[in-house]
Formats: structure tokens, sequence, C-alpha cells
């Protein structure tokens, strides 16, 4: 795992889930970069996205 996989797992903990665009700007990576990383964290099991309720549009990273 990399360190960014593991930084961007400790935000989900400590925040809830997130828009790919606001993991990429804490994490300091493209949001390109973070689509890829959370790709492959998805297809590990660590996480999943999830429609937002309030905004159909937005898509967002939750830990499993």
């Amino acid at each position: 795992m990399s360190l960014t996989s593991a930084a961007t797992l400790a935000t989900l903990a400590r925040t809830g889930p997130r828009r790919i665009t606001d993991l990429a700007a804490v994490e300091g990576v493209t949001q390109p970069a973070m689509t890829a990383l959370v790709r492959v964290m998805e297809e590990s099991g660590l996480v999943e996205r999830r429609g937002d309720a309030a905004d159909r549009r937005v898509t967002l990273v939750c830990l499993t």
C-alpha cells in the first residue's frame, strides 16, 4: 500500500465520505491521480463509491 493510499484511508476515516476532488486537494495530488488511486482501492475492497443524496451529480468515496 502506498503512502498516499494510507493517507487517503486515514482522511476518510477521520472525515467521512468525500468527493474525489476534495481528497485530491487534501492529499496534494491531481484529480486524475486520485481517481486512479480510488479505483485501485475500490478493486481491493477498501473503499466504495456512492451517490450523494443531497446532489445526485456527486459521487462520494466511502470506507467499506
